[in-house]
């Protein structure tokens, strides 16, 4: 088996901004594949912040987190794992909650998605911005969401991120989706950076563009849970949902 003979199947998302919400997308992107019948489950590899159950409101459920798990040699058993895992409508979900236990290392995370890959259809991973997974090698063969702050630090920070990671684009792999996300807070959008201008920047389309969804971020921050999208959140979506599962029977 070739290092990364599974990793058509996993779909990775991260960003080089903090808080844009890559981890709310990660959940939606796997809430909708389930509801389409794509068997998936949802790995949490933010190391730094981690947290994915207590975002999804199941930090009480019973169930294995990084932490928990051994990789003895690297190695996992995907089925028994699946079963460990804690529910989320519909998608078992294997969180990092780095202020509990200590971060698992970046071979026993690859062991995990390795796992799971052969197990479920699609794996979709929180990564964050990479930070500790340096050595995991595997990603090379996986699908990349890289979300986009529509500001101009946001794409400054995007560009220089496309630019240093050579195995999103070349002959390592093929092009990430780039998923734009407006800033919130903003009034009447001042600040935010028009589709056309960004493509111009970042020399490359963005492939779906999300606005922000003042209902759903006032759920989140009064932990009430990840709550429905509104519409116009939906239908970008389902067109990201569409996109991913296109590049990944490709792939």
């Amino acid at each position: 088996m070739t290092a990364n003979a599974d990793m058509g199947s996993v779909v990775m998302l991260s960003s080089a901004v903090a808080g844009v919400g890559v981890s709310t997308l990660a959940a939606m992107l796997a809430r909708t594949l389930a509801q389409r019948g794509v068997k998936c489950v949802l790995v949490d590899a933010d190391l730094q912040g981690g947290g994915l159950d207590v975002l999804l409101g199941i930090e009480n459920e019973d169930g294995s987190r990084f932490g928990d798990i051994n990789a003895p040699l690297g190695k996992v058993d995907g089925k028994a794992l699946l079963r460990e895992l804690p529910v989320w409508d519909g998608v078992p979900v294997l969180s990092c909650d780095p202020w509990k236990v200590e971060n698992p290392q970046w071979w026993e995370i690859q062991a995990c998605i390795r796992s799971l890959a052969q197990t479920r259809r699609m794996v979709i991973v929180d990564a964050a911005s990479h930070i500790g997974l340096d050595g995991l090698g595997d990603y090379i063969g996986a699908r990349h969401i890289v979300v986009v702050e529509m500001t101009v630090l946001g794409l400054a920070r995007a560009k220089a991120l496309l630019k240093s990671s050579g195995t999103f684009d070349g002959d390592d792999g093929p092009s990430p989706i780039l998923v734009g996300i407006g800033p919130r807070g903003t009034i009447r959008n001042r600040g935010t950076t028009d589709v056309a201008e960004a493509e111009e920047y970042l020399g490359r389309e963005i492939d779906i563009v999300i606005r922000p969804d003042g209902r759903l971020c006032s759920a989140l921050l009064e932990g009430l849970g990840l709550r429905k999208p509104n519409t116009a959140t939906r239908k970008a979506l389902e067109r990201l949902a569409d996109c991913v599962r296109g590049k990944v029977r490709k792939a």
